[in-house]
């Protein structure tokens, strides 16, 4: 009886390692150059049947080499090569007309697809630690800058850069948020001097996630950049991606965001820029577009986004700090506006009718401004009849939906309101930027999905998780389906019903025909509102719960796989 336990213990473990999701953490070096040729290392806790990688995009190919070796020796000295568990090497091809940006990488085995991490196509010429450093202090001598920096920390130590630098320059060290592995793994980058000692006078950007420095050099010399692991000792995982030299970077821009189809000065905040002012022409232009066109070229801090909306801009008139400095608004209207570092609060001023429903939402972090914004809405009497803050909770939802508050009032009699934005930590300084929009609810939602790999069994399916946000009072139902799926894909469910804020939905295929590769996915939601058929994509995303606070990615785009049904299990 105990041997027929051993054997069906053995058989469960058997299939369900066959069944398991390769977890794939990183990828080494996190990127490479249009027009090159390198390899790469991957890694994670159970990638036994690694069998491709496969890059989102055109231009970048990937051969599998086979699993990480190193050498040990035996007591007569004798060298005995033996395989790493759970990584593998991979042959990368760029090609010339590879487009530079942002890829997802997964892995697959036999059957089963990763989740993606991240990979970067970009121009600059790249340095990388070889794979089999693992010197505890590196040293590396730059012979001309700018270049792309390549590394993984080891231990307790810090692997150390040095180049020549001239006066009066000013150089930026680029952690590529973008890339970095998945876990609690930071890097933590010092400028230093000749002496290794740290060089003052240094700006230090999104220090404790993805650190970008600024640092203009006070003479001739020798200098260095230090980079070690901020969050204890490092490992094979570790993997940094650095851009340094002098480029140009964009920490920031006013206004954060116009009306669509309007044309704006913008004024950049940053270094190395060609100009300070960009004229802006927001027609046929999204979001994105719009930030690209900014940055024309530059490294943007990664939180950065331009806000487009439909109603009027107004900008803020310095200073509201209430008072007799209350600023009038005509609504509907989004304000442009910007703490005053002296004040540390704005007030603006509207007119409402009894009964009148209206919505406030503060756009800060979500424009990717350090202001944690609070709304309060006061009647005539200074009574305050609503208000809001940024959220500090620790959850997907918040790290999906976004931390800045939306407040909903219901205007008791007609009269003056009063609506003031301020700090939630009082803080009062420079840059504490936001967008304020007051106005009637305009009903809307979006949507999001987990996991951003489908792995279905081709005899069965895969379960999907799509969550909604509903924004400014809309509760109706929302029904999610495949976009043009590949021939016998198809789903079952994706009914998220009125007030609900998630389902579960089913990818299957008949078992017969379905594509032999991996394939692309798009789920698109469709709702009934004020009349009209709104249509809304599902983005793909990747939690992160290893960190202090949750992180989420988004991965671009679904990928999906079926497995071929296994005939045997071998041990």
């Amino acid at each position: 009886m105990m041997r027929v336990s051993l054997l069906l213990g053995s058989l469960v473990c058997a299939l369900t390692g066959l069944a398991a999701e390769p977890m794939l953490d990183y990828v080494y070096p996190a990127g490479g150059k249009p027009e090159s040729e390198f390899e790469i290392e991957v890694g994670g806790p159970s990638l036994q049947e690694v069998a491709q990688a496969v890059v989102s995009g055109e231009g970048v190919k990937t051969t599998l080499l086979g699993p990480v070796h190193t050498v040990t020796y035996s007591k007569k000295g004798k060298p005995v090569p033996a395989a790493v568990p759970n990584r593998f090497r991979f042959k990368v091809v760029v090609e010339k007309e590879a487009v530079p940006g942002i890829r997802s990488l997964r892995v697959a085995a036999a059957s089963r697809l990763s989740e993606p991490v991240r990979f970067e196509i970009a121009a600059l010429p790249e340095v990388s630690e070889a794979f089999t450093n693992l010197e505890v202090d590196a040293v590396t001598v730059l012979n001309a800058l700018p270049v792309c920096l390549n590394g993984r920390v080891n231990g307790t130590g810090a692997d150390r850069y040095r180049f020549q630098a001239a006066k009066g320059v000013t150089l930026v060290a680029f952690t590529e948020a973008r890339v970095l592995p998945r876990g609690a793994s930071r890097p933590a980058l010092t400028f230093t001097d000749a002496a290794g000692k740290p060089c003052e006078v240094v700006t230090v950007y999104d220090e404790t996630t993805a650190p970008v420095l600024v640092f203009e050099v006070p003479q001739h010399g020798l200098y260095g950049l230090e980079i070690k692991s901020a969050t204890g000792a490092g490992n094979e995982a570790c993997v940094y991606r650095v851009k340094l030299g002098e480029l140009p970077l964009v920490t920031g821009f006013s206004p954060m965001g116009a009306k669509a189809g309007e044309g704006l000065n913008v004024r950049l905040e940053g270094c190395n820029l060609a100009q300070k002012r960009v004229r802006l022409f927001t027609g046929g232009k999204n979001s994105a577009l719009c930030l690209q066109t900014l940055a024309s070229g530059a490294l943007l801090l990664p939180a950065l986004r331009f806000d487009l909306s439909d109603e009027a801009d107004v900008d803020e008139l310095e200073p509201t700090d209430g008072g007799g400095n209350t600023q009038v608004i005509t609504l509907p209207c989004v304000v442009n506006g910007e703490l005053n570092p002296a004040g540390g609060r704005d007030v603006f001023r509207f007119n409402g009718a009894a009964g009148e429903v209206l919505y406030v939402d503060a756009r800060a972090d979500a424009l990717g401004s350090p202001l944690k914004p609070v709304v309060s809405v006061r009647n005539s009497r200074g009574e305050t009849v609503a208000t809001g803050a940024f959220d500090t909770n620790n959850t997907a939802q918040a790290a999906m939906q976004g931390r800045d508050p939306s407040v909903r009032v219901t205007l008791a009699e007609a009269g003056a309101y009063d609506v003031e934005v301020s700090d939630l930590q009082s803080r009062k300084a420079e840059g504490l930027r936001y967008r304020l929009r007051v106005g009637p609810p305009q009903p809307d939602f979006r949507l999001w999905m987990t996991p951003a790999s489908l792995n279905i069994p081709a005899d069965g399916s895969e379960l999907a998780t799509v969550y909604l946000q509903r924004i400014h009072g809309f509760a109706g139902e929302v029904r999610v389906a495949l976009d043009y799926p590949p021939l016998s894909i198809a789903c079952e469910g994706g009914v998220i019903a009125p007030d609900a804020t998630l389902c579960k939905m089913t990818v299957s295929t008949d078992g017969a025909r379905f594509p032999k590769t991996v394939f692309g996915l798009s789920l698109t939601g469709v709702a009934s509102i004020g009349g009209g058929v709104v249509k809304r994509t599902a983005v793909p995303v990747d939690f992160n719960h290893a960190t202090e606070r949750i992180g989420v990615q988004t991965a671009g785009e679904l990928s999906a796989k079926v497995s071929v049904p296994a005939k045997r299990v071998t041990r």
